[in-house]
């Protein structure tokens, strides 16, 4: 094949030593690799992913709060099954992305199992 074509491409000193190394250990030359690397992988885009892990890191940062608030008071924070219950809304949302059907309830059976 007859590559006629030349790109251009910035990377750090870190990311070019471990490109060489790759490119080294697969016994190719840097440029063989990085086009093998490139065309051999498919990128997956999720719409709304990012979303729900926003939404993810607000509720874990919500549990992290009210586990601090019961090992202080000794009590237990109602909040917390509300919060269990939209983790687990959102952990299935995810899973339900990533498969591309709905999710499968393993959080919610997780979940009445703590109860």
């Amino acid at each position: 094949m007859n590559r006629s074509l030349k790109h251009n491409y910035r990377v750090s000193e870190y990311e070019d030593k471990v490109i060489r190394n790759k490119a080294k250990r697969a016994k190719t030359s840097v440029s063989a690799f990085v086009r093998k690397a490139a065309l051999q992988k498919d990128i997956v885009v999720i719409d709304g992913l990012r979303e729900m892990l926003a939404q993810l890191h607000a509720i874990g940062n919500n549990l992290n709060q009210q586990t601090v608030i019961m090992r202080q008071s000794g009590g237990y924070a109602p909040q917390v099954e509300q919060m269990k219950t939209s983790f687990c809304d959102v952990m299935n949302g995810i899973k339900s992305k990533l498969r591309e059907e709905d999710g499968d309830g393993d959080c919610q059976n997780h979940q009445q199992a703590d109860r």
